[in-house]
């Protein structure tokens, strides 16, 4: 199970606020809810793009295109960000 206090947790939580411009503070935002869709936190196609960009930058890998419809939530972002670490 992941560690709700992984740094790399708390930082992917920190890019999904900044990119998509919430009004929640990031250790609110839940491990598996979802970005987009029914019961998430509504992040838009544009809100999604800057986040990808962001991740980007600041972790230092690339996401493939046909990988972003996948990082759905921060477990799936974190799975994703640790498995290009780890290749």
């Amino acid at each position: 199970m992941v560690e709700a206090t992984n740094p790399l947790v708390e930082e992917i939580r920190r890019v999904i606020v900044s990119a998509a411009r919430l009004e929640i503070e990031p250790g609110e935002i839940g491990l598996d809810q979802p970005l987009h869709g029914p019961d998430s936190l509504a992040l838009n196609s544009i809100d999604i793009f800057d986040m990808v960009a962001e991740l980007e930058g600041k972790l230092g890998i690339q996401v493939p295109d046909e990988e972003i419809p996948r990082l759905n939530s921060v477990a799936a972002i974190l799975a994703f960000v640790e498995s290009r670490r780890n290749a």
